[in-house]
């Protein structure tokens, strides 16, 4: 009985130390589980917060590099747009210039044109008079809107020439009673005006 006893006894130390040494190593598993996924998760959020640091790390260089390049790019075309500009400016200066002597030269040849035709128009408005000093014949030019004089260039004797224009009835009127009719109503309407 002894031996049945200590033998029960040695089972009994043996499943207690078991028990204790396999409760101890899955607490202590537990223990590690737990420290792992802390450590995972704040790995992760390390990870994570570098990445925004670099993204925002990056981003501020990346928009200060664009800045730079826009600045540059803005010089040159406006360098290219200034060049530009100045090549158009010259050229529509030339072509004003062109432009300017075509319409001078027409305008010579209008004027040109104009005072040719007022000399043709004053020479079919010449008359030929003479004086009493002598039978030679003067021409003057006639103009209807002003009083026409001239001197004789011989004696120095001045003229005045009066001109007047009556309308003269070129064959007979219509006929008679109608030309009779039309002077009769003028006589009328003289009158009315006259009261």
């Amino acid at each position: 009985m002894v031996i049945t006893f200590t033998l029960i006894s040695a089972l009994a130390a043996l499943f207690l130390t078991t028990s204790v040494y396999y409760r101890s190593k899955f607490w202590n598993y537990e223990e590690i589980s737990e420290r792992a996924t802390q450590e995972k998760i704040d790995t992760e959020n390390q990870l994570i917060e570098e990445r925004e640091s670099l993204k925002k790390k990056y981003l501020k260089k990346l928009k200060k590099v664009i800045s730079e390049k826009t600045i540059e790019i803005e010089k040159k075309y406006l360098k290219k747009y200034d060049a530009l500009a100045k090549d158009l400016e010259l050229e529509y200066n030339n072509a004003c210039e062109e432009v300017k002597s075509e319409l001078f030269q027409q305008l010579e040849v209008v004027d040109e044109a104009v005072k040719q035709h007022a000399e043709n128009l004053a020479l079919k408005n010449i008359l030929s008079f003479s004086c009493s000093c002598s039978r030679d014949l003067i021409p003057v030019g006639i103009d209807f809107s002003k009083e026409n004089t001239f001197t004789c260039p011989k004696c120095g004797s001045k003229y005045r020439i009066a001109i007047s224009a009556n309308p003269v009835l070129i064959g007979r009127a219509v006929s008679d009673e109608q030309f009779a009719d039309l002077i009769e109503e003028r006589l009328n309407e003289n009158k009315r005006e006259n009261n």
